[in-house]
């Protein structure tokens, strides 16, 4: 990601021109924080929040991305794998 491509930075360049909603604008920004993330880490941030808001109302929801393994064998016996 380049400079400038962030959501903060674009945010702030539409207000610009406003001085009263840049203010009000930077002032959100500094009390929210503003690392910087890549794409990847905002969707999955995303994902995960909307599962768990989901899972408020209904405690089996999963996503359909969502991966489940089940490890079967003589090592996993008692719920435990053994790293030999």
């Amino acid at each position: 990601m380049s400079t400038g491509d962030s959501w903060s930075e674009r945010r702030r360049a539409l207000l610009r021109d406003d001085p009263a909603a840049a203010e009000t604008a930077a002032r959100l920004l500094a009390e929210m924080g503003t690392e910087e993330r890549d794409d990847e880490e905002i969707e999955a941030a995303h994902r995960a929040n909307r599962l768990a808001a989901v899972r408020a109302y209904e405690p089996g929801a999963r996503l359909d991305e969502e991966l489940r393994l089940r490890l079967t064998g003589p090592d996993t016996e008692g719920g435990a794998l053994r790293f030999q």
